[in-house]
């Protein structure tokens, strides 16, 4: 799974953001409870324009890997989605 989520940051990083959600996807599939996999595929939602899939997979993630919560302002994928209130909400 983390070789997975390895893979998905780095397709990410070179701009392929349907690769990147199709591999934490299959992180996903294979451990539901990884929360870091619903975090990278929020970083594929919101570089892909579905920003309701990815405030929905941040939650997720916050909610299995609590930890991450730190970590939400700061994440550059998440930058489109910092006016939303949704997005908002999830800092307070």
């Amino acid at each position: 799974i983390e070789a997975l989520i390895y893979k998905a940051d780095a397709a990410f990083e070179l701009g392929e953001y349907e690769w990147a959600f199709s591999l934490a996807n299959r992180a996903i599939d294979q451990d539901e409870h990884y929360g870091l996999a619903y975090w990278q595929r929020a970083c594929a939602n919101a570089a892909n324009g579905a920003v309701q899939d990815a405030i929905s997979d941040i939650k997720i993630a916050v909610e299995k890997a609590p930890k991450l919560a730190e970590e939400i302002e700061r994440e550059p994928a998440f930058e489109p989605l910092h006016e939303l209130e949704e997005f908002k909400e999830l800092l307070s």
